[in-house]
């Protein structure tokens, strides 16, 4: 029973943060753009894993792309890394190579004029792909779906 008090909480928390997420696409599709500067840009992975009883135990191969961009405001210089405007989650998949990561770090490779899409109250909020819902979507229609399973067993 208290366990599926924990899913109830970690459903309610996954809705927020993907509402907040949904937000903030939605936010970013209507935001100015400044011309920017791409300065760092690789793909980054790695082997999932945890260590129980002393043993590791892997879990597969995650990679992500790694980018860094640099642009001005108002006089003043700011460096950003999120690329979409939305819920941007690592991507994943069993093999080196098969993930969208090094796709993106060819859209976006070192040294590219790209376009910064940035918030006007807050010029150090940007990203370079306003407008992303799919994170946002999938996070909270998976949470809807653990805190209803979890409700409806708890108070059943």
């Amino acid at each position: 029973m208290h366990i599926l008090f924990f899913g109830e909480i970690a459903g309610g928390v996954g809705i927020l943060i993907g509402c907040g997420g949904l937000l903030f696409a939605k936010l970013s599709r209507s935001w100015p753009s400044t011309k920017g500067l791409v300065v760092a840009s690789l793909v980054d992975g790695g082997f999932d894993s945890s260590f129980s009883s002393g043993s590791r135990m892997s879990f597969g191969y995650s990679e992500w792309a790694r980018i860094a961009y640099e642009y001005s405001v108002g006089g003043r210089t700011y460096t950003r890394s999120q690329v979409y405007g939305g819920l941007d989650f690592a991507w994943s998949s069993m093999l080196p190579g098969l993930s969208g990561a090094a796709e993106t770090v060819r859209a976006l490779p070192l040294d590219a004029e790209v376009d910064v899409f940035y918030w006007p109250a807050f010029p150090g909020v940007a990203c370079l792909r306003p407008g992303r819902f799919a994170g946002g979507i999938v996070l909270v229609s998976a949470s809807i779906i653990i805190f209803c399973i979890c409700w409806f067993k708890n108070h059943a």
